[in-house]
């Protein structure tokens, strides 16, 4: 069964008591990254990480490109 992160690359760095997940959707090169405290669970933040991804301000432009 697909799941709703299959398209995505998923990073999970623990940073003492807190876990970092990027979320990156290979096709547009957009990114997104939350923290959270490590006991709240990977699935969560993941879940978390995909809406913030999927969620863009109409106002945004394309992003620094360095």
């Amino acid at each position: 069964m697909p799941n709703e992160t299959d398209d995505l690359l998923i990073e999970i760095t623990r940073v003492g008591a807190w876990l970092r997940v990027a979320v990156l959707d290979p096709l547009t090169g957009e990114e997104a990254v939350v923290h959270g405290p490590a006991n709240a669970g990977e699935h969560q933040l993941v879940r978390l990480a995909r809406q913030r991804l999927g969620r863009r301000r109409p106002d945004a432009g394309p992003g620094l490109v360095v």
